[in-house]
């Protein structure tokens, strides 16, 4: 990707060390980071099924009690 984007300052999905523009030193970056886990604020956390179904089954039962009444 980054020897597409080589140069670009428009598309700076390569720009590893985010100067505004894809040149040599982001190949470094990306050579030298090349199949090392992502940092951690950037990967996303995904709650567990079993989590969203006692979720909705709590809103589920609210909604329940409050028509009940």
């Amino acid at each position: 990707m980054i020897l597409q984007t080589f140069g670009s300052t428009t598309n700076l999905m390569a720009d590893g060390n985010l100067d505004g523009v894809v040149d040599g030193l982001d190949l470094a970056i990306w050579e030298t980071n090349y199949g090392m886990p992502m940092p951690l604020p950037l990967q996303a956390t995904v709650p567990e099924p079993s989590s969203l179904l006692l979720f909705a089954s709590t809103l589920l039962m609210s909604a329940m009690y409050r028509r009940r009444r």
